[in-house]
C-alpha cells in the first residue's frame, strides 16, 4: 500500500492568467510551479499524479520529461470543477493502493516545507481523515466555521454564499491530505451542494461539511505562512510578491 501520492489538479486553461500555456507551468524565480510543487513534497512521494486537460497534457508532460521525473498524467477530457478533477484519480494506475492523497491546487509555487510537514504529522499523529492548514486572512476566497470548541464544522467559498458580508477570517490555501477510498467515495455521492451555483461545476470544498456530520475526523491547522496563501490568478498580483 502506498502511503502517500501527491496529486495535482493542473487542468487550468491559463485563460485568467492571460497565459496560452496552463498557469501550473508559469515560472516563478526559473521554475515552473509544478516543478516547485513537486520538488517540495518529494520526500513523500516520488512518482506524482497529475491531472491535465487535453489542450495542456502534452506541454506539461513535456515540461517534468525534461526534468527526468517520474510522473503520471491523468486528463479530465472536460473542465467539470475540481471535484471531478479529484475523482480522476479513480483512472490512475495506483488508485487501489494508496492509504492517502495529498492534494495541492496546481497554481500556489510558495508552500513552506514546515508547514507541509507539521499538517502531514498532525494527520498521522491524530489519525485523521481528512487534513488541511489554514491561514487567517483580510481578503479570505474561503471563510472556515468552526463551532465553541474549534472544531471544524464547514468551509464556506465567498463566491457561493452572498450572505457572508466579510470577507476577513480563516481560509483554507489549497493544500490538503486525506483518507483515498473515504473522499472519493463522498465526491461520487449526490450530496448537498455539490454543483456550485456560480460555475454550476462539481466542487470539492462542500466534502467537509459531510465528512464531519457524519462524525469523521476533520482538522484545520492554523498554521499556514502568508506566503503558502500566494497562487497564481492574475500574473501581477504574482510578480508583486515574489
Amino acid at each position: 500500500m502506498i502511503k502517500f501520492k501527491l496529486l495535482i489538479p493542473a487542468a487550468g486553461k491559463g485563460t485568467r492568467s492571460k497565459l496560452n500555456y496552463p498557469k501550473t507551468l508559469y515560472p516563478v524565480d526559473g521554475t515552473p510551479i509544478i516543478l516547485r510543487i513537486i520538488n517540495n513534497f518529494s520526500n513523500y512521494d516520488n512518482y506524482p499524479s497529475v491531472v491535465v486537460s487535453p489542450d495542456g497534457c502534452n506541454q506539461i508532460k513535456d515540461v517534468l520529461k525534461q526534468q527526468k521525473i517520474n510522473f503520471e498524467l491523468i486528463l479530465q477530457e472536460e473542465p467539470k470543477g475540481m471535484g471531478n478533477a479529484v475523482l480522476t484519480f479513480k483512472k490512475s494506475k495506483f488508485y487501489k493502493n494508496v492509504d492517502n492523497i495529498i492534494l495541492v491546487w496546481g497554481d500556489i509555487p510558495f508552500l513552506n516545507k514546515n508547514t507541509i510537514e507539521d499538517t502531514i504529522k498532525r494527520h498521522e499523529v491524530n489519525k485523521n481523515d481528512f487534513t488541511f492548514p489554514t491561514y487567517f486572512s483580510k481578503s479570505a476566497y474561503t471563510i472556515l466555521e468552526r463551532d465553541d470548541q474549534g472544531s471544524i464544522l464547514n468551509v464556506l467559498e465567498t463566491r457561493e454564499n452572498p450572505s457572508i458580508t466579510s470577507v476577513s477570517g480563516e481560509r483554507e490555501i489549497g493544500f490538503f491530505i486525506f483518507k483515498s477510498d473515504l473522499v472519493l467515495d463522498f465526491l461520487q455521492k449526490n450530496l448537498d451542494n455539490k454543483i456550485t451555483t456560480s460555475t454550476k461545476e462539481h466542487g470539492f470544498l462542500y466534502i467537509i461539511k459531510h465528512l464531519v456530520d457524519k462524525g469523521y475526523r476533520v482538522e484545520g491547522l492554523p498554521i499556514a505562512k502568508e506566503e503558502d496563501c500566494i497562487s497564481l490568478n492574475k500574473i501581477e498580483d504574482l510578480d508583486q510578491n515574489i
